[in-house]
C-alpha cells in the first residue's frame, strides 16, 4: 500500500505553490487555501501561464499561519497581508502586468481546472518519472511544477493513480488515511504545462511530443471517446461535504475500495 509522499498547494491560482505537510478538506471538498484566489483580467478572464506567460517570472512565498505573502519580480518586490491588502496587491500585479488586475476569492472550492471536481489531483511519482523521461532535457522537479499535481503517491509504477479514474461510470471511491475520496476523470490539461515554470519560455515540441508518447499509454476508454490529443496526465477526485475538516497529510495511506 503505497503512501503520500508530497502535498503541494497553490494559493493563487497560476503563481508557484507551496509544499505543505497537511491540508484539511473545505466544505467544497478541496484542501484548503489550494487555488483559493485567482487573477483576473479587465475583461473577466483568468490570468494563466498560457494567457499570460509572464506570470511565471513571479516568485511567490507564502506564510499559511499568517496569511503572508511575498512576491517577488526583477524589478518589484512587496510583502501583503492576503485579506488585508488587497488593494495593495492588486496594484502590485496591475503595475507588473501593465493593465488593471483584480484579485477575486472563493474559500469553498477555490478556483479548480473543473469546478465540477473541485477535489485535489492525484498523480504517482512513478508517472512524473516516466513523463521526465520523454523529456530528459528538463529535471523531475520541472515535470512537477509543469503540471501542478496536489497529492503525490510514492507509487514507482507508471499511470497507477489511473485505476482510481471513472472513464465510463460516475466515480470510483478510494481512501487517503480517514479521507474519503471519489475519483473521477483523468485530468485533461491546457497548454499550460508547455512553459518553463521558471523562464515562462515556451516549448512547441512539448504538446506533441507528450501526446505522442501518452497516445501509447492512455486508457482504451479515452481514445474511443474520439479526443485525439491525449493531453491527460493525473485524476480529478471529489470530496463529499461529511469529509469536511478532516485532514491528508503526508506518509497517509491510499486505500482502493472494492465495490
Amino acid at each position: 500500500m503505497y503512501k503520500i509522499s508530497q502535498i503541494t498547494i497553490y494559493p493563487i491560482k497560476a503563481l508557484n505553490g507551496i509544499c505543505i505537510k497537511s491540508s484539511q478538506i473545505t466544505a467544497g471538498g478541496a484542501l484548503i487555501h489550494d487555488r483559493e484566489f485567482a487573477l483576473f483580467n479587465e475583461d473577466g478572464d483568468y490570468i494563466t501561464a498560457e494567457t499570460c506567460p509572464k506570470i511565471l517570472h513571479i516568485q511567490a512565498t507564502y506564510d499559511l499561519t499568517k496569511q503572508i505573502i511575498s512576491l517577488k519580480t526583477s524589478n518589484q518586490k512587496g510583502v501583503f497581508h492576503w485579506l488585508y491588502d488587497r488593494s495593495d496587491l492588486e496594484s502590485f500585479f496591475s503595475e507588473y502586468f501593465g493593465f488593471r488586475v483584480a484579485i477575486r476569492r472563493n474559500q469553498v472550492i477555490g478556483f479548480p481546472y473543473n469546478s465540477e471536481h473541485a477535489g485535489p489531483t492525484l498523480i504517482s511519482t512513478g508517472t512524473l518519472r516516466q513523463v521526465q523521461s520523454w523529456f530528459p532535457q528538463y529535471d523531475l522537479e520541472s515535470i512537477r511544477r509543469r503540471f501542478r499535481i496536489n497529492i503525490e503517491v510514492e507509487s514507482p509504477i507508471p499511470f497507477w493513480e489511473e485505476q482510481f479514474s471513472a472513464e465510463g461510470r460516475s466515480h470510483k471511491f478510494f481512501r487517503i488515511g480517514k479521507v474519503l475520496l471519489r475519483g473521477r476523470k483523468i485530468n485533461r490539461r491546457k497548454d499550460s504545462p508547455s512553459y518553463n515554470p521558471l523562464t515562462g519560455k515556451h516549448d512547441a515540441n512539448f504538446l506533441p511530443y507528450f501526446v505522442q508518447k501518452r497516445s501509447e499509454t492512455l486508457p482504451n476508454s479515452l481514445k474511443k471517446g474520439g479526443d485525439n490529443r491525449y493531453f491527460y496526465l493525473g485524476i480529478h477526485t471529489n470530496i463529499d461535504i461529511d469529509q469536511m475538516e478532516k485532514n491528508i497529510s503526508l506518509g497517509d495511506k491510499v486505500q482502493p475500495i472494492f465495490e
